[in-house]
């Protein structure tokens, strides 16, 4: 039932997306006549202004992840997670957006796993459908030369890697070692009331969900990786 939600969600957000790109082109198409109008009348007023504030929306890509789980079959990708780009300069990974500003990347992954995935009693537990310990993860990857000499650089919430490592999260894999496989959900905007929190730009419903779960229970049939994945896309305001 979880995995059918999930795939759900999954639809409503590509249908939510091609209406809001869809949009995104007319107001765009909008702005330019206004641009075109104010040089035409000699109007000092930059174009730029007429231009949605960055600060009140800010486009990120979605992306469904499915991978092995923890101490699992290599070969058999069935825990889910939401991954979120933040971006000013992706031109290395192929089929996203390049700003040309040599800015960075960052790549939010939550997710919803066992506290103990390896332990015999938590093994057992699952298998026989009751609930274990579980741990609600918000991990950052960022890259590019924006976080060279932060401060932040050193904190054990934030990792920073090569833009291959972001690549490779963000592209469908497969070796005998693993198999991920990634779907890209399309593009969002955030308004002003999902303003970004911290150093790396965390969305904010996403930090307040995770802090919302914190300590919470996993149950392989009730409460498990796709319920979460879900609840991840409906914050977001599918």
């Amino acid at each position: 039932m979880e995995i059918l939600r999930l795939i759900a969600a999954l639809f409503i957000f590509r249908q939510y997306n091609d209406r809001s790109q869809h949009r995104n082109r007319e107001a765009c198409t909008e702005i330019t006549k206004k641009c075109v109008q104010a040089a035409a009348s000699e109007d000092d007023r930059s174009c730029s202004s007429l231009s949605p504030s960055p600060r009140s929306s800010s486009p990120v890509q979605v992306f469904a992840r499915f991978s092995p789980l923890i101490g699992g079959p290599a070969l058999l990708p069935i825990h889910a997670e939401i991954m979120i780009l933040d971006r000013d300069n992706s031109s290395e990974i192929p089929g996203i957006a390049n700003n040309g500003d040599g800015g960075c990347s960052v790549v939010h992954r939550i997710d919803f796993v066992p506290k103990d995935p390896k332990d015999l009693d938590t093994i057992l537990k699952l298998i026989t459908m009751q609930n274990v310990p579980g741990t609600v993860r918000h991990r950052k990857f960022a890259s590019g030369s924006s976080f060279r000499n932060r401060d932040f650089l050193s904190s054990d919430e934030i990792n920073v890697v090569p833009q291959k490592r972001i690549q490779r999260l963000l592209t469908t894999t497969s070796s005998v070692e693993k198999v991920s496989i990634v779907f890209p959900l399309g593009e969002i905007i955030l308004n002003e009331d999902e303003r970004f929190v911290d150093s790396v730009r965390s969305p904010r419903s996403i930090v307040e969900l995770v802090d919302k779960k914190h300590g919470m229970e996993l149950n392989l049939l009730r409460n498990n990786c796709y319920s979460f994945a879900f609840e991840i896309l409906s914050c977001l305001k599918l």
